[in-house]
């Protein structure tokens, strides 16, 4: 047994659940570990499909990125500009730039919770909704897991006329070459993947329970902030596709990854965090959700809640994808994540 396998089936152990990994270095697989059952009697394996949570937003940022390479859209245009039900509440002067980089001070809007409102419903409340008592867009900051995506995702349907699945499956998925990726299922197709859709629980009160997130409501409505699901190798393929330049160009990434926009306090994590546009860098290894001290300062993905890393380093053209089914939470996950990717890269 490998250091890598003797660090997973310890987590395994301690938190239930299975773990899914995959390193690529220059285009080519150098580590795959695949342990535990993503369901009951059924072992993870590589066609194993994954809810990514938060390390979904950078495919969602991508499409945007897109809309601004043609000139679409710039990344100080005023959201208002394209929803202009938005600007009540003080929320007039946000742009584009601060929903990516949150700081549009849009993060208590929509719960964490999965909810069961349907798409207009959603943008509606986060339209009505007012900007916090002291809150600066663009100066204060405060991680946002949910509403900003959402607006993000409208801007987009309302500028190519078309829904925001359909343009990210064509813009994104399809150039990445990511076949098992989407944000949503119709409920026949939920029924159809079951057996390859991951089951996830929570395991942080010491005692694991199952987390519904494979039946509707929760398959039904695509949340651009959180609801991605696609398979390991696919989240990879993403990654080594900007890094070979299939989806965005060089100078394109370089904007939306560049981690120079000035570290602030965040009010959501409560202390200093540093955002490219849509993208988590390279930065402080003690911050949650950080890329470990083996990456390069060029480093640039994002985590999901509790579950999942990814990242691409140019500097050392690697790609580095890492995800588990069991929440154990903040800090024993950040704690394992740190553990897995120190065995991981020992040996890369």
């Amino acid at each position: 047994m490998t250091v890598l396998e003797e660090v997973g089936q310890r987590h395994i152990a301690a938190s239930a659940g299975a773990i899914s990994l995959l390193v690529m270095q220059g285009g080519e697989i150098r580590q795959r570990l695949l342990l535990g059952e993503a369901r009951p009697g059924v072992p993870m394996a590589e066609d194993t499909i994954l809810l990514w949570l938060s390390a979904g937003k950078p495919i969602t940022a991508t499409a945007v990125a897109r809309l601004y390479e043609r000139g679409q859209l710039a990344l100080d245009d005023a959201v208002v500009r394209y929803l202009p039900e938005f600007g009540g509440g003080g929320k007039s002067a946000i742009t584009i730039g601060h929903l990516l980089t949150h700081t549009a001070g849009l993060h208590r809007v929509l719960p964490a919770v999965w909810e069961t409102s349907d798409w207009a419903s959603t943008i509606d409340r986060i339209c009505a909704a007012a900007l916090p008592a002291g809150f600066t867009p663009g100066q204060d900051a405060a991680y946002d897991p949910s509403a900003a995506w959402f607006v993000l995702a409208e801007i987009i349907q309302r500028l190519t006329g078309e829904p925001f699945e359909k343009f990210t499956g064509r813009e994104v998925f399809a150039p990445a070459e990511m076949p098992n990726a989407a944000f949503s299922y119709t409920d026949e197709q939920a029924e159809m993947l079951s057996a390859r859709l991951a089951q996830y629980c929570s395991s942080a009160a010491g005692k694991a329970h199952v987390l519904n997130w494979n039946a509707p409501p929760t398959t039904q409505m695509p949340r651009p902030g959180a609801s991605l699901r696609c398979t390991t190798g696919d989240m990879a393929r993403f990654y080594q596709a900007l890094l070979d330049g299939k989806l965005l160009r060089l100078d394109t990434l370089k904007l939306f990854t560049n981690p120079a926009r000035g570290v602030r306090p965040d009010q959501t994590f409560g202390m200093p965090m540093d955002w490219g546009l849509g993208f988590m860098v390279a930065g402080d290894s003690r911050a949650p959700y950080s890329f470990g001290p083996g990456a390069s300062a060029t480093a640039f993905g994002h985590g999901g809640q509790q579950t999942s890393i990814a990242f691409a380093d140019p500097q050392q053209k690697r790609v580095v994808i890492a995800a588990y089914t069991a929440l154990p939470g903040e800090r024993a996950h950040n704690r394992r994540m740190a553990e897995l990717l120190n065995a991981a890269m020992a040996t890369v």
